[in-house]
């Protein structure tokens, strides 16, 4: 038995919780509680909260909390304002803004901007409507030659260990890269991390002995693919601000490595891959997962030597991937705008 007709409501989005103690604060989502509250008083709801985090299933507690939405019977409409809408004044809100409408009517589909889409059980959505045919096509083309997504591929920013504040307290243990090129260690190993902690602090080389790694020196001899580990909608370089660390280089936190290869042929080769539009904007429609599913919509071509039987790697490789992929000129267009 409900309680009321309707539910209206544009519940607190975040807590900030500070530790004392550690002198800091970070932020809690409790947004989604409010929603899950709300079957109990009322079949008929609709609120209001920030979109890109649930709706991809990224943010902290909402990957469970996102399926079980988009999945629920009971969704009939969303609504999607980016942050360039501005809804509400001096709020920044990087993954815009949702209205969530639900009734006590089962539905076979829902609507996202007037635009019907199916339950995706498992699967994430593309942030944008227009890429959700998009998206199927190359989903089904991956299927049929057992190319995986190339999330699966991305590695954990503490990878090696390295936090944030790493240098800062351990000072003993790095070297300016710039300030010699013989550091007196035993293995020397090239480090980009942050110089200090938090929202001051900015990325630096440094030297650093194998031994003071604390974890993961089975990558240290892979050659990676970094990108930046905090990616936002409004940055339009996407991955053109990728790097290459070699086989003897480290990050740290700041950093996400999307792929460990193991050679430098390969890694160059997916470098070609990583900065076409294809994966430029197939990059930015799973931004709203933040880590969790980035890079869930780029199939990983799994073989980046000049073995792949689906690639050329020395032609362009923006006509080849349209047409291993199938794309019409509408989706190509799509791409490349």
């Amino acid at each position: 038995m409900t309680i009321f007709n309707y539910i209206i409501s544009n519940p607190p989005y975040q807590q900030e919780i500070t530790n004392n103690k550690k002198k800091n604060t970070t932020v809690k989502n409790i947004f989604h509680k409010f929603q899950e509250s709300t079957q109990y008083y009322s079949d008929n709801t609709v609120m209001i909260y920030p979109f890109g985090r649930w709706y991809q299933r990224g943010g902290k507690g909402l990957n469970k909390f996102g399926k079980q939405q988009l999945n629920d019977p009971r969704l009939t409409q969303l609504y999607h304002y980016s942050p360039e809408h501005k809804i509400f004044d001096n709020a920044d809100i990087q993954d815009g803004i949702g209205i969530v409408i639900k009734d006590n009517t089962n539905h076979d589909y829902f609507t996202v901007n007037n635009t019907i889409v199916n339950h995706p059980r498992d699967n994430i959505l593309p942030l944008d409507n227009d890429y959700l045919t998009l998206v199927n096509k190359i989903r089904q083309v991956m299927n049929k030659h057992n190319l995986t997504p190339l999330s699966l591929r991305k590695k954990t920013r503490i990878l090696y260990g390295i936090e944030s504040d790493f240098v800062y307290k351990n000072p003993d243990k790095v070297i300016l890269l710039d300030s010699t090129t013989k550091p007196p260690l035993e293995e020397p190993v090239k480090l980009l991390t942050n110089d200090i902690p938090g929202t001051r602090g900015r990325n630096k080389w440094y030297w650093i002995d194998k031994k003071n790694i604390p974890r993961g020196h089975e990558w240290i001899n892979k050659y990676q693919f970094i990108i930046k580990s905090a990616q936002f909608l409004h940055d339009k370089k996407y991955i053109n601000n990728g790097i290459i660390l070699d086989n003897n280089s480290i990050h740290g936190r700041s950093k996400v490595s999307l792929i460990s290869l193991n050679t430098e042929e390969e890694i160059l080769n997916f470098r070609k891959y990583i900065t076409t539009d294809f994966c430029q904007k197939l990059f930015r429609q799973s931004l709203g997962s933040g880590l969790s599913f980035m890079c869930n919509f780029i199939p990983d071509l799994g073989d980046y030597t000049t073995n792949n039987t689906l690639i050329n790697w020395d032609k362009p490789l923006a006509p080849q991937l349209y047409e291993l992929f199938e794309l019409n000129q509408k989706e190509i267009k799509l791409l490349e705008e």
